[in-house]
Parts: C-alpha cells; structure tokens; sequence
C-alpha cells in the first residue's frame, strides 16, 4: 500500500535528520535536544520522554506544554502507561478532555506513544499530543513502526546509562545528606537537645505528616516518647510502647524494619488515633543493643513510603543510633559523676555526729549536685517546725519575713505525707493539685524563685525533718532530678537520724572528739593510714629503744680560783729568789733557794760515818768474827738512814713549785736573807688554766650525778660558747634556791685561755646515765604521778 506524499518526506525527514542525530546520541544530556527534534519532526504541541522506576512513570525529558513534575500516578487514563505496559505503541484519536487537566483545559485530537524496552523490561515510553486547532498531526500511525524500531535500537542503551547515572548521583546525594545528617547528629550530645533534632529531619527527609522518636529506657523496660513532630506530637508525648507490644513492640524487639499501608490494626493506630495512610519504622540500634525506634507517618492524599524511602529511613537510623548511643553515654557518664559526687557528701555528713555540721554540709554541698539556688533543711524539735540551716548563710535569721514564709513551705510539706515538685512554666505553674498552684502563684512572684522541690526526711520511726530545694531559673530544677534529690534525702535523713541519737547518749561532748578523729583516720587512703602507722612504730621505736643522756641542769657560777700555798720544808736563810711576782712557772720549777750549808756539812758527816761503818763490817768479817759483823751491819743500815735524810733535807733546802701556775705573792726579792722556819709559807701560785664551776641541781635529779661525769656549762657571757668539765664532788648537803631544795655539784672545767672569771653565771647540764628517749621525756610527769598515788596508799 503506498504511503501519502506527506508520509514519505515525514520519512525522508526522519532518515537524513533524525535517525543520524539518534544514532550519534552518547550523553543523557543530549536527551532534551532529542526530544525537541523528534516533536518539531513530527509537528507534535507536547511531548513526554517518561522513564520508569517502580510502578511510577517519571519525566526525562518534555516538550512544549508538558512539565518536569508530572508522575503518571496522578492521571486516571494514559497512553503512555498504556503503551509502557503493554510495551507496543499507541495511538488515540481525540481523548477525553479529563485525559490531560494539567495541559491547559483545550482539548487534544491525538495522543500517542512508544514504548522503550530494555534488556529487562520495558523502561520508558515517548507520549506526544496534539491540540485541536494546533498544527495539523501527520499519518503518525504510518511511521510508529518504523520510529518504534528505530527509537529502541538506540535509545535503551542511553537510558540504561543515563538510569546508571542518576543512580550514581542519588547515591553520592543520598551519601552526602547522610553525612550532614550524621554532623548534625554529632554537633550536641544532650539527649533533650538531639532527640528532636532527629524528629525534625526524618519529617524533612522523608517528607512525612509525623515523625516520632523512641527512646529506650533500661530501668522499665519499655519505649517511651523522647521527640515527636507533626500532627499528633502531643498525643505521643505521654505514649509508652512495651517489648511485648504487638505492632512496634514486637517489630523492633525483633530488629525488624516495618513498611505498611492503609493501616487499620489497633496495635499501630491507638497511638495515631485513627487509620494509617502509610508507616514506616525502623529501630535504632547499637551493635546487638536496642536504644529505641523511629517511627514515620503519612496521611490521606500523600505516596505511600517506598523500598527506597525505607533504606533511607534505615541509614538515618544508624546515624541516630549512633547519636543516641553517645548521648545516653554522656547522661549515663554524668549520671555516675552526680552519683560519685553525692557518695562523697554522704561520707561527709555521715562521717561527723555534729548536727550543725551535717546540716551546713548537706545545704552547701547539695548545690555542687543539684543545680538549686537556694537549700534549706527544717527539723522537728521541741514541738515546732525551725530552719536549722540555709545554704550561703553561716546563721539562719528567723526573724526574716522570708525565712518566716520559707519556714511555714516546710510546715506545709510536713503535713503533706510526701514530697512535692512545683515547677514554673511558660504555661503557668505545674503541679500535682489546684491548690498547691494557687499557694506557689504568690510564693514564687515574692520570691523570685521559679522551681519548687521539697522531700520528706523520713525513716522507718518518724519524719525527722524537711528539705527543701529552690531554683531561679525555668528549668533549673525539673522532674529528671527528684531521683538524685530522692537519694540524697535518705543520706541526710539517716545521718541526722544518727546526730540526734548521739545527742542523747552520755558524755557525748567526750567522745565526740574521740569519734571525729577516728574517723578522719578512718577517710585516710590506705597508704597514707599505712605511712602514718609506720611513722607511729618508728617513733616508738626511737622512744623506747634509744639511749640518750639525762642531763640534770641547774644555775651554774664560777668560783674563786684554787691558791697554791708553797711554805718551806727546812729551815734556813733565804739564800737566792729564782721569780717575781705575776711570774708564769711549772710544776717543778725552782722558786727560791734556802742557806744549805749546815744540811751539807749534816750530809758530809753521815756520809763519813757511814763509811767507816761500812769498812768495819768488811774488816770483822774478814776477821771471821761474823757475831759483831751482824752488830755493825745494824748500825751500817742507821747510818744509810741517816745519810738518805740528810739528802732529802739538802734537797729541800731548794723551793720548787708543785703545780704549774703564775706566782701572785708580791715583792718576793725582799725575802732574800729573811729566816724560814719549817712551814712558813714561802709564795703563793694559782694556776689559771683550771676553773671550778658550782651548778645548783634540784634535789629530784641529785641521785642520778656521780664524780667523773661529764658537764657543759654555758655562761651569760659567752652564750655561744660552751664549756665542758668534769663533775670533782657533790655537795653533802643542800640549800634552798627559791621555793626549790638544790645540792651544789663542783666541776672542774680547763680554762686555758683563762676567760672564766670569777662570779660569772650561767647555766649547767650534768651528762648523767643514759636512758631511752621515751623514759627522759615521761619521767617528770610519771614521777608526780607516782608520788601523789604513793601519798594516797595506805
């Protein structure tokens, strides 16, 4: 059959234009152009290049009236879903004005299509149309085979690469908004901060209606709300889902993701409170650890949530999971500093039994905890309520009209049988009853406080007292710490339940100090309790088994010094005078010489007789007459006596010196002729090099000095300088000094530079016997001691 004149150039056109363009087509880019091309060929009013994805067709590609945002989804009655179904082209002469709205209303005289198959499947289609009084169509069903064929030798392959293409670049677009996620995730770690954070973007992310984050809580075992976004946010902020929940319970116990539509099961929709368009959930998990769920929402009218929209909904997932791990990492981090740190204040108020000083630590310390402004803690004693302590205030002024308003919020709590949290919101005030926030209106407009929290001091007798914790600030105190304030109470009950019971206890201000030392040695670190003990031993040790001298002491003062009176031994003439006044001499020095000359001649004459005795005892024996040799012998050893006494007498006829000293008699030249009987005294000589010390020690001290000791004397005139001598004797008999009984000790000291001078004071020590260091220093206190218990005995 021939083809209409009009056809065959159509074809012409389409072999030497379009076909070649097709054909050197490489770039998805180039697409547009294509489009363009094949519609002006054709002279088509609109034209689609549709790629499929899913179940969805998707504009590549328009021309004339069409737009980029057209999804097949949306158009009750198309050629081109037709023709991508069916993978065959399509033509249809005037259509219904319902089939295109978005056109512009006018009605169209031809619609057609060609699908584009690939080596799968069918993945696009080409849609042209035509308006009425438009430019006129040609015979297009003449040449939709031949176009159909050619399209689909050239056009598959530059859509499967520009399919490769744009899944390249959702991936790196899907990386990089994961990575923004993630650093928006990771900019804070307060849980109260993150949580909605993560609501909000996978609202955004997914385009939701709602977004809800659940967060695990370990102690009760279930999920509650931590943020939620969208319509129903406040329906969710009191929700809770249990492990054992069917619907999201179950689903994510299970580490399992959920994808649903048209949702009418109660155990997804009580929470929503109504049928669910399309959810999506997927759980948050760290390692084989759940930390809670995310859970997304759309309602009537939008797309149900994709495969896609799913696995994007999962790597969100592991992004906040690794956020929430960290943040309940820095609350559980916090959680054990707050609790080390209040450990510490209990062993403080625990450590003492001083009432004050429990309640001054508890209201000063508590705030290092609790961020409060102000603490205060009120006891039940002598039949009313008092503030017994008030943080930052050394004493509590009761007589304040704010202490007095403060005092009668404690009384109020007392008869309340429980604690109480009031707290001030931009809503008002928040609290359990009408009453208690019609009473804190007032009280926190006077005050300027803003948050309430007081709990009983309760144990298993009775109330003991009531603390009260206030704050400044919105916010300051919330819900969160009436756990740690909770725990801190019953410390500070038990140690003032503890206080008030030693109060009672006899002799409490004795062993009060005993207990407090004990336990400050028992708060020591063990090394330092183990260096202390070995400090103590070794103290010991050196008290008890280390000798030292007893050094009784007493006033010390120089005596006169000793005079050597020299007489003669002969008597005589003063014959020669061998020294001067103030002359130094030595021990054996000559002095001064006595007349010998009547000694001599004694001597000569003992001498002669001597001799001729001697001689006769030689003759007589000789003689043999042994009888009057013995007789003579007798007179030989008299005469031997006499003849050594005559020596001494000659000897002592010189005037030596017996010690070494310096002669102090005056004008001893004038002594030359004088007579000397035997004994006259001759000079004098002192010797200066010796000094006698008198030391006045107290009779308690006495028994313990013998002679030949050691001594040390200090004296006011030489304070720096000590002198050491040796005890010569003891005084027999004491003396009073004072209100005290002394004995006299003389000790010899050297005095070779002769400095000691007599009359000089000071004060010596007596190196009695040794004895331990402990004995010295405990025996005057144990000897009074011994002396009034011996004073008692019978």
């Amino acid at each position: 059959m021939a083809m209409p004149a009009g056809t065959t150039e159509l074809l012409q056109v389409l072999r030497s234009e379009f076909l070649p363009y097709l054909q050197s087509c490489r770039n998805p880019d180039q697409l547009p152009d294509l489009l363009d091309r094949l519609a002006d060929i054709l002279s088509a009013d609109g034209a689609i290049l549709w790629r499929a994805e899913d179940d969805l067709l998707f504009a590549l590609a328009v021309h004339g009236c069409a737009r980029m945002d057209w999804a097949l989804e949306r158009v009750a009655e198309s050629i081109g879903m037709a023709a991508w179904r069916s993978g065959s082209a399509a033509l249809k002469e005037s259509p219904q004005a319902a089939y295109r709205p978005d056109v512009t209303g006018v009605q169209l005289t031809q619609v057609g299509a060609l699908p584009l198959r690939g080596p799968k499947g069918n993945i696009g289609c080409i849609e042209l149309w035509w308006r009425v009084g438009g430019r006129k169509p040609p015979a297009v069903s003449d040449i939709l085979p031949l176009l159909e064929d050619a399209l689909n030798q050239n056009l598959p392959a530059l859509l499967e690469y520009e399919a490769e293409r744009r899944n390249y670049v959702n991936a790196i677009s899907r990386l990089m908004m994961l990575y923004d996620i993630g650093k928006v995730f990771h900019s804070t770690l307060e849980l109260g901060e993150l949580a909605p954070v993560i609501s909000s973007r996978v609202q955004s992310i997914l385009e939701a209606q709602s977004a809800v984050v659940w967060a695990l809580d370990p102690v009760k075992k279930n999920m509650y709300c931590a943020a939620a976004d969208g319509p129903g946010a406040d329906r969710m902020q009191s929700a809770h889902v249990w492990a054992n929940d069917p619907g999201l319970g179950t689903a994510v116990a299970q580490g399992e993701a959920v994808l649903l539509h048209n949702v009418e099961d109660e155990a997804w929709t009580e929470r929503w409170g109504g049928k669910i368009h399309s959810l999506a959930a997927v759980p948050l998990m760290q390692g084989e650890r759940l930390l809670g769920a995310l859970e997304a929402v759309r309602g009537m009218g939008a797309p149900y949530f994709g495969e896609e929209e799913l696995r994007l909904l999962i790597d969100v997932g592991k992004q906040a999971g690794v956020a929430l791990r960290n943040a309940q990492r820095l609350q559980a981090e916090r959680r054990v500093n707050e609790l080390n740190a209040l450990m510490e204040i209990s062993k403080e108020i625990t450590a003492t039994l001083d009432l004050d000083r429990v309640l001054t630590t508890t209201v000063n310390r508590i705030t290092s905890v609790i961020p409060c402004d102000r603490c205060t803690v009120a006891l039940f004693r002598k039949g009313k309520w008092e503030i017994n302590a008030m943080s930052g205030e050394l004493k509590v002024d009761r007589k304040a009209p704010a202490t007095q308003e403060l005092e009668a919020l404690h009384v109020w709590l007392s008869g309340l049988g429980g604690d109480a949290t009031v707290l001030q919101t931009d809503e008002g005030i928040e609290a359990d009853r009408e009453e208690t926030r019609d009473k804190f209106v007032a009280y926190f407009e006077k005050s300027g406080m803003a948050s309430f929290m007081g709990l009983l001091l309760r144990d298993e007798e009775s109330i003991v007292g009531t603390l009260v914790l206030e704050g400044k600030e919105q916010g300051a105190l919330t819900h969160g710490h009436y756990d740690l304030a909770r725990i801190f109470a019953s410390q500070v009950t038990v140690a003032v339940r503890n206080a008030l019971l030693y109060q009672q206890m006899p002799l409490a201000g004795v062993l009060q100090p005993l207990a407090e030392k004990r336990a400050k040695l028992a708060a020591l670190p063990a090394v330092r309790r183990g260096v202390l003990a070995a400090g103590a031993v070794a103290v010991l040790a050196f008290l008890t088994f280390f000798p030292w001298y007893s050094k009784p002491s007493g006033e010390a003062r120089v005596l006169p010094a000793l005079v050597q009176p020299i007489s003669a031994e002969v008597e005589g003439v003063v014959r020669s005078v061998r020294v001067r006044e103030g002359e130094r001499v030595r021990a054996g020095d000559l002095l001064a010489e006595v007349a010998p000359d009547e000694h001599r001649v004694a001597l000569e004459q003992a001498q002669s007789q001597y001799d001729i005795l001697s001689r006769r005892v030689l003759q007589l024996e000789a003689e043999g007459n042994l009888g009057e040799a013995r007789l003579e012998r007798a007179r030989v050893q008299q005469a031997v006596a006499e003849l050594d006494l005559a020596r001494t007498r000659l000897a002592k006829t010189q005037i030596r010196s017996p010690i070494s000293g310096v002669v102090i008699t005056p004008r001893l030249e004038e002594r030359t002729g004088q007579l000397l009987r035997r004994g006259d005294v001759f000079c004098q000589v002192v010797d200066p090099g010796r000094a006698w010390v008198e030391v006045a020690v107290p009779e308690q001290d006495v028994g313990e000095i013998a002679p030949g000791q050691d001594a040390w004397l200090k004296l006011n005139t030489f304070p720096t300088r000590k002198f050491e001598g040796t005890v010569v004797r003891l005084s027999p008999q004491g003396r009073d000094q004072g209100e005290d009984r002394v004995f006299d000790v003389i000790v010899e000291v050297p005095n070779p530079d002769q400095v000691l001078r007599t009359g000089m004071m000071g004060r010596g020590k007596i190196l009695a016997r040794r004895a331990p260091v402990g004995y010295l220093l405990l025996r005057t206190p144990a000897r009074w001691l011994w002396m009034k218990v011996w004073s008692w005995l019978p």
